[in-house]
């Protein structure tokens, strides 16, 4: 007994390891996509509006992917769709290099959309796999941490090598990375999840006959998804809409980067502080209000100003509203369902982010060619957006402590 449980111990840490390197470059390859792409999108010919389509595609295939994805990491286990999804996802940021027009990088955006979408959520998946629920907020923090540093170089990296030769060095570096890191993962993984047979497909112990949705709380997680969607509306209008305004002030893309870098690092202080535990013990609604409150307030003083240390604020406050919502977010997800339907619940979180960020891609070219590219109107809206969900959030945290004290 004794022996499984070290080996199991040690199966847990691989999981971890493995899945936080597979985050944290996905990640970079994301980040480093925020500053450069929109403007790179821009000298390649696309309108306004086009650019906005173009940032939104990633997105959209990222969000019809991740809801196959989920039933798949549930079905056939969570290493081989992250193996098969890293390996393309190389191959289509080669894309983002060889594209010479706006619609061919417009289509590489769309197949590097559908082959990322195993990746987050699997990850995840593997990471609530090897945790428990009074440490999930905890080891959510960890994890997401990577995502922070993952923002802070992603952005810096992208900017400088941007402004000493060109984008396509940013992205064949971005494709060596995904290689890497898919070998590091492949050595190290281990599966969770057995593979659903015609002989344990009609039930089995852990429940996997049961329609997938029934064995979700569905609370919890239309929860963590509406958190995460105002979160993403803000992030599609920042990556859309800042780097073309900061572009049009006549700032280098390593400002630009500087800007997302900012923003990066006050999200990874927050979780790696002990503000990333306190979900476990006082529950992930608090925490979750008090994240989208902040990401509001951010977007809101984005919208006020235009002078570069007043963007940095603004971004600094969301910043810190990330590292607040993400942890209590996630582990929400997690608690949300058992381990044989939790790559679905993750896949249609990141669905919703990825909505989120189609949404305020969208959103915010559609209002910039309007009014043109310096306006503010995207922050503006962005924040009315999560601070609604933020008030619908608290009405509900405030109803269900008066009736758990009835």
């Amino acid at each position: 007994m004794a022996v499984s449980s070290v080996i199991e111990a040690k199966e847990n840490r691989s999981n971890l390891l493995s899945s936080r390197i597979i985050i944290f470059v996905v990640f970079l390859d994301l980040f480093i996509q925020f500053p450069i792409v929109a403007p790179y999108a821009k000298q390649l010919g696309a309108s306004p509006t086009f650019v906005g389509i173009i940032m939104a595609a990633y997105s959209a295939t990222n969000l019809v992917g991740n809801i196959f994805s989920g039933l798949l990491l549930d079905r056939i286990g969570r290493r081989l769709p992250i193996l098969i999804g890293a390996l393309v996802t190389s191959g289509s940021l080669l894309g983002y290099a060889l594209a010479n027009t706006a619609n061919t990088l417009f289509i590489a955006r769309i197949f590097h959309g559908l082959a990322s979408s195993s990746l987050t959520p699997g990850s995840f998946a593997l990471i609530g796999d090897a945790s428990t629920k009074d440490s999930r907020a905890n080891v959510m923090g960890v994890s997401a941490a990577f995502i922070a540093i993952a923002a802070i170089v992603g952005p810096m990296f992208a900017g400088i090598v941007t402004d000493k030769f060109s984008q396509q060095p940013v992205f064949v570096s971005a494709a060596i990375m995904m290689l890497i890191a898919v070998t590091v993962f492949w050595y190290f993984s281990t599966e969770t999840i057995e593979k659903i047979t015609p002989s344990n497909n009609k039930g089995s112990q852990n429940g996997r006959g049961t329609k997938s949705l029934e064995m979700i709380n569905r609370f919890d997680l239309i929860t963590s998804s509406m958190s995460v969607l105002a979160f993403t509306v803000g992030l599609g209008t920042l990556v859309t809409h800042l780097p073309i305004s900061l572009d049009v002030l006549g700032l280098s893309a390593s400002k630009s980067g500087t800007v997302f870098t900012i923003y990066a690092i006050v999200a990874m202080i927050a979780m790696i502080s002990p503000l990333r535990k306190l979900s476990d013990t006082y529950g992930r609604l608090p925490f979750i209000i008090l994240g989208l409150l902040l990401i509001s307030f951010g977007l809101f003083l984005l919208s006020l100003v235009s002078e570069f240390s007043g963007i940095i604020l603004g971004m600094a406050v969301y910043g810190l509203g990330f590292g607040v919502l993400f942890p209590a977010t996630t582990a929400l997800v997690a608690d949300s369902a058992p381990l044989p339907k939790r790559g679905l619940a993750f896949g249609i979180f990141y669905g919703v982010y990825s909505g989120g960020v189609i949404i305020g891609s969208l959103l915010s070219g559609y209002l910039a060619e309007i009014f043109g590219p310096l306006t503010r109107s995207p922050f503006a809206v962005s924040s009315v957006i999560v601070f609604s969900v933020c008030i619908l959030g608290f009405v509900y945290y405030l109803k269900q402590r008066r009736y758990s004290q009835i």
